[in-house]
């Protein structure tokens, strides 16, 4: 194509140089001349947009011309281009562009007189001035496709059409590989994956075939196509193609059971040697007997087999149990195969089927809890991630005014301290709060006087002054605002509401209120009804709402979690026990609920959303 970057011009060098003797001659026409075109106008398209052509039709582009000698054979089928430095082309043979995927192949030669399409010649005979059209085909490239397998291999090599379908007749081999999606043991059966084979730390699951393209720039990229014969008849060929199978992989799981927890202590024998005693962990029966692990993980980083204060140390090796063993004797041996040993487990490696016994050592870590301002306690001495008890009430110094809530925090710290867990050596200061807080919300509302109660770590109402002598209804916005209390020490319940609760008509307790204490609501002599919906209440004491002789109504909250007796015991009036859950709600927690806990009362529950 470089050498028609310059107008071309078609001899046929001796047929020139007669027609150039005959002319000088003047004497009969001794040939013709043969215009020749090319008949698709898109080859060349490069070339007339520079004007290195000139258009003749629209369907036609002219390249050149030779003459033939009358009578005789014009050597069409021969037709060498020449450019002015004597290089020869040959036009048939040339690479014309055509779309991404095709190329056109030269097809035939046609001639005709006067340009007339319907005066076809005989281009052995030519018997006057005509005009010659090279004929052209769209082919499509062919494109290398090879399948291979999970090892690799190729399964399947062939040429395919660009454009072409999984589902074209031709590429019926192709889609057949393609189908026959390799698993990754040649011998499997590809319908049932437990024949599979697959190395014993990873588990291989077909997945998709992977098709790397390359393009004819050799531009390559890839994509991926289902296996279904729906993706693969649908699936268009774009270039040099090949299909590697794909599969998910995920670590294999092993089976771990645990025969025993055992415990042992070491000491030294009168010769000097260490010895050890063992013991059977009373705490091992909480442990999870039976486990299921990725390959490779230690059963020292599993925190449910680390005891407390004590560390893994052995195991016990009862050999490696097999899923494949059959018969009588399963769970069987592993033998190695070099040696012919039994095979046996590493805690630290996991990578079989297996039974272990876990033996732990007491070398425990321990931690010093000092508890200051208390009088005759000393420091307590203990292993790690164990628990310890708060000195009682009549140890702390609490100063004037105050009292000891039971809770405990660091020197400088907001925070409560979790005793329920020593991980360090830590000193700690009392919590304490003043002994009693009196509210009153407006001049017309009641006193309400709130007491420090120990037993229920914060505090509680004990008392309602209540003005005058006609009954009122206690609202919740009578209380005292639970955020006006230390953070340490939430309003947390009720005790008692004094002699006067015997003019309290009906009751709305506080949201902060979580805890009603046995005999808190007794002896509201003219109460009717009690509202405790808007309250996170979540455990009330039995005989809570003990002789109420006028109660008709009482609203529980969603948030009950434990009723700890009885509730209402002589409350003769009661019509209505409302408990604000769904039955299936209730349901969940009754088991906390004392048996004929509503005494006999009928009790509602919210419809199910």
């Amino acid at each position: 194509m470089v050498a028609m970057k310059k107008k071309l011009g078609i001899f046929v060098t001796a047929l020139l140089g007669l027609g150039m003797l005959a002319g000088c001659q003047n004497s009969t026409k001794l040939y013709y001349t043969i215009n020749v075109y090319s008949d698709y106008t898109g080859m060349e398209e490069y070339y007339a947009s520079h004007g290195y052509y000139a258009y003749e039709g629209t369907d036609s582009i002219k390249i050149g011309y030779c003459y033939a000698l009358p009578e005789g054979e014009a050597k069409t089928g021969g037709i060498n281009v020449y450019d002015y430095s004597g290089k020869t082309y040959d036009y048939r043979k040339a690479v014309r562009t055509a779309p991404n995927g095709y190329h056109y192949e030269f097809d035939k030669l046609v001639g005709f007189y006067s340009k007339d399409k319907n005066k076809p010649i005989d281009l052995k005979k030519i018997t006057g001035d005509c005009v010659v059209f090279s004929t052209f085909k769209l082919v499509p490239n062919k494109c290398n496709v090879t399948v291979k397998d999970a090892f690799a291999d190729a399964m399947y090599s062939g040429i395919a059409n660009f454009d072409s379908k999984g589902s074209d007749e031709a590429n019926a081999d192709l889609k057949a590989a393609l189908l026959d999606f390799p698993v990754y043991d040649r011998a499997a059966d590809p319908a049932d994956p437990t024949t599979w084979r697959a190395p014993y730390y990873n588990v291989y699951t077909p997945k998709d075939w992977k098709v790397t393209i390359t393009d004819s720039d050799n531009t390559k990229h890839t994509e991926n196509i289902g296996r279904t014969e729906e993706a693969i008849n649908a699936y268009v060929i774009k270039g040099n193609s090949s299909f590697e199978p794909t599969y998910d992989v995920t670590l294999k799981q092993f089976h771990v059971h645990v025969d025993d927890i055992q415990l042992r202590t070491p000491k030294l024998s009168a010769s000097g040697d260490i010895e050890y005693d063992y013991e059977t962990w009373a705490g091992g029966s909480a442990m999870p007997r039976d486990l299921d692990v990725d390959y490779g993980t230690s059963i020292r980083e599993i925190t449910e087999f680390t005891g407390m204060g004590f560390s893994l140390v052995a195991e016990g090796k009862n050999g490696v149990r097999t899923t494949y063993a059959k018969g009588e004797g399963f769970p069987r041996d592993l033998i190695d195969p070099r040696t012919q040993a039994p095979m046996h487990v590493d805690i630290n490696f996991i990578r079989y089927d297996c039974s272990i016994t876990l033996v732990y050592e007491k070398m425990a870590t321990h931690y010093t809890v000092t508890f200051n301002d208390t009088v005759g306690v000393d420091p307590v001495t203990v292993i790690e991630g164990a628990a310890v008890t708060a000195p009682g009430p009549s140890k702390v110094n609490a100063p004037v005014d105050q009292t000891y809530t039971g809770l405990w925090k660091k020197n400088g710290s907001t925070e409560i301290y979790d005793l329920d867990a020593i991980y360090e050596t830590v000193a700690l200061d009392p919590v304490c709060v003043p002994t009693t807080v009196v509210y009153q919300k407006d001049p017309s509302s009641p006193t309400i006087t709130y007491t420090y109660e120990y037993s229920i770590k914060g505090y509680a109402v004990t008392s309602i002054d209540v003005a005058g002598t006609d009954p009122i209804a206690i609202t919740k916005d009578m209380f005292k605002p639970a955020e006006d209390f230390p953070a340490y020490a939430p309003y947390l319940g009720l005790d008692a509401f004094g002699e006067d609760r015997v003019l309290i008509k009906s009751l709305e307790l506080p949201a902060a209120t979580t805890y009603i204490t046995h005999g808190a609501l007794t002896r509201l002599d003219v109460v009717e009804s009690i509202d405790l919906t808007a309250t996170a209440l979540e455990a009330v004491d039995g005989l809570a709402f003990e002789n109420l002789p006028r109660l008709q109504a009482v609203r529980l909250p969603g948030t009950l979690k434990e009723v700890k007796g009885k509730l209402f015991p002589n409350c003769t009036s009661l019509t209505t026990v409302y408990l604000d859950m769904t039955v299936a709600q209730y349901e969940e927690v009754s088991a906390s609920f004392a048996s004929d806990w509503n005494c006999g009362h009928t009790v509602t529950y919210k419809a199910a959303e």
